[in-house]
């Protein structure tokens, strides 16, 4: 169903996203289904738990599926619309060069082995990123951390925030310096 409160909560509808709230039946959690406009369509861009702070990737996936076997495949059939899931599992190499990729695992090796991060290599990485101007961003970071690399969510998140800032700030760098 249309979850209009979450939509005025972060003032959606002025960028044109659509909020939907499933109820938890099952497997499924409850949570909120946003959906934004792009250039060919719309995208799910996020599925947020209702009633909890966090949800795993297999729920979150459970709430698209469903989502999309109940409400957006059916809606797509009757109208014409082509629906489109994603794929469940991403390497990061969907978003990185070859050599960018073996440097954030790198990083991810040294902190996993040493409970910290090793700024010389973390930098190394941000700087292939920002110079082939990688498509990955925070959140895709974070999710890859946590599931793939098994860190916890906090340090994850803590890097993935200063992820997407140091790209800003190379960014704003790269921009003064053209």
């Amino acid at each position: 169903m249309r979850y209009q409160a979450g939509e005025a909560r972060v003032e959606a509808a002025a960028f044109g996203a659509y909020c939907f709230a499933c109820p938890a039946s099952g497997p499924r959690l409850a949570a909120e289904i946003w959906i934004w406009p792009r250039p060919d369509g719309v995208e799910v861009t996020n599925v947020l738990p209702i009633g909890r702070s966090s949800m795993t990737h297999d729920e979150y996936n459970t709430v698209v599926q469903d989502f999309h076997d109940l409400f957006a495949g059916p809606a797509a059939q009757a109208t014409g619309v082509t629906v489109e899931l994603g794929r469940t599992e991403f390497q990061i190499e969907d978003f990185l060069s070859a050599s960018t990729a073996r440097l954030l695992h790198e990083v991810s090796e040294s902190r996993l082995r040493m409970f910290r991060i090793d700024r010389e290599r973390w930098n190394r990485f941000l700087t292939a990123a920002h110079s082939e101007d990688t498509s990955l961003d925070g959140p895709t970071l974070y999710r890859w951390l946590v599931e793939n690399e098994k860190w916890p969510e906090y340090d994850a998140l803590n890097l993935s925030d200063e992820y997407e800032h140091a790209r800003e700030l190379l960014g704003v760098y790269q921009a003064q310096h053209a």
